[in-house]
């Protein structure tokens, strides 16, 4: 009996090569780290958006329409939270400056549901509730 000895290199396999190919061959380290920076990136600008949110200002609001003349009651305002810019809620009343503002004269018609403006109210020309007469 003779044996033969077989010249393929792929004796005692199976025909594949056992040679592991990279995952991902086009992907190198300088990708990685501008994937990394981008996502840095990202996250800071969520923080930093998150970060700036302003607490929320209750704003006066008139129930119901207001007709010029007006005495400015209790019951005419309605407090709202609202987030409004600094130059735009310097001429608005707020709930800090709610009470000077009572028995104010409405100065012109404001719609139900307006934000109540202090240009729109004067002081009343008297205290005791009368209409001054002219």
């Amino acid at each position: 009996m003779t044996t033969s000895t077989s010249s393929n290199p792929t004796h005692g396999r199976t025909g594949h090569s056992t040679r592991r190919r990279k995952r991902f061959p086009s992907i190198s380290g300088i990708h990685l780290l501008i994937i990394a920076a981008g996502v840095l990136a990202l996250i800071t600008n969520l923080a930093l958006l998150r970060g700036g949110e302003t607490p929320l200002t209750r704003m006066a609001v008139s129930r119901a329409d207001l007709p010029p003349g007006r005495n400015l009651q209790a019951d005419d305002i309605e407090l709202v939270p609202m987030d409004v810019p600094e130059p735009v809620a310097s001429g608005l009343i707020s709930e800090n400056e709610l009470a000077e503002y009572r028995g104010w004269v409405v100065t012109t018609r404001t719609a139900s549901g307006s934000l109540l403006s202090k240009a729109d109210l004067r002081a009343p020309l008297t205290t005791s509730g009368f209409r001054a007469m002219s």
